[in-house]
């Protein structure tokens, strides 16, 4: 017997948000910031003129959390709950693609020290909440 699952869309959408409570990766400041908030926070981490620490650990559970809503929409998929997968995915993947190409930038500037990396995965930051948002948008008009 198969166990079926069935979530609303809003449930599907705090899938995607990361939330963080407690402890502040960056400052040690308890704080709390999800979905959009916390690439805001990640973009002043990296524009600090002092920046000394290294914030890798963020990059990883941004790029590990798109890994994760990829498998969601798989999941969704062959549970029948999707139609336009092939759309929503594509989407998906290109959100994967952007986060895996920063947290690579962020590893080069780790050892390079280059400054102009961190406008390029600031921009790339830009570009990555864009992409997430209209992926979120059309997976969510998918679900209602």
């Amino acid at each position: 017997m198969k166990s079926s699952v069935y979530l609303t869309g809003h449930e599907i959408a705090s899938l995607q948000v990361w939330e963080t409570r407690g402890v502040n990766l960056f400052d040690g400041e308890p704080r709390f910031a999800c979905g959009q908030k916390n690439y805001e926070s990640l973009k002043k981490e990296l524009l600090k003129p002092t920046q000394g620490k290294d914030i890798t650990r963020a990059f990883h559970a941004i790029y590990d959390r798109n890994v994760l809503m990829l498998l969601t929409l798989n999941f969704l998929y062959s549970n029948e709950m999707l139609r336009k997968y092939e759309c929503i995915s594509n989407y998906q993947n290109n959100v994967l693609n952007i986060s895996l190409l920063m947290r690579n930038l962020y590893q080069k500037y780790i050892f390079s020290r280059n400054r102009s990396l961190l406008d390029r995965i600031v921009k790339t930051i830009d570009t990555l909440q864009k992409n997430e948002q209209l992926t979120l948008e059309e997976l969510l008009f998918e679900l209602e």
